[in-house]
């Protein structure tokens, strides 16, 4: 299970980076966030990624509020990968909230929970977060390295 104060909808995963890389990628986040508005979103559904035949991911969908986190996502992608570095290119873009990360789940379990049927939950993504993942025995954890609030319109 990932702990509550770790779950997050992640626009792009970047893996290793310079300290320098660090400070530019802190600046367009800034840069980002500051053109953005709030995104007010519905999470609802469980589901499996990357399909319900081989899970690795539990988690739950965003229905109100994707499409304009997949813009975020997009337009941070161009911006990553603007200098032409594909390390930033991401593959596209499924707005989520991971819950757990599993090795193997028999399929009738998965389908289980693919049925499941939860209440919405309301709220508003406020922030775009850069993160450093820091590995563990126990999983991943996550410190925040730059946080800036979505101050745009």
């Amino acid at each position: 299970m990932i702990a509550p104060a770790n779950l997050h909808v992640t626009l792009n995963f970047i893996g290793e980076v310079s300290d320098q890389e660090v400070g530019r990628l802190s600046g367009i986040c800034r840069e980002l966030a500051a053109e953005a508005a709030p995104i007010p979103a519905t999470l609802t559904g469980l589901g499996l990624l990357p399909s319900a035949a081989r899970p690795r991911v539990v988690c739950l969908g965003v229905r109100d509020g994707a499409g304009e986190l997949r813009t975020l996502a997009d337009t941070l992608r161009l911006r990553l990968g603007g200098q032409g570095d594909r390390r930033f290119l991401a593959p596209a873009f499924l707005a989520h909230v991971t819950l757990a990360r599993v090795r193997r789940v028999p399929r009738q379990t998965g389908e289980r929970l693919c049925r499941v049927r939860l209440p919405p939950a309301h709220g508003t993504f406020r922030s775009l977060v850069l993160y450093q993942s820091v590995l563990q025995g126990g999983g991943a954890t996550y410190r925040p390295l730059q946080t800036a609030e979505l101050v745009g319109g």
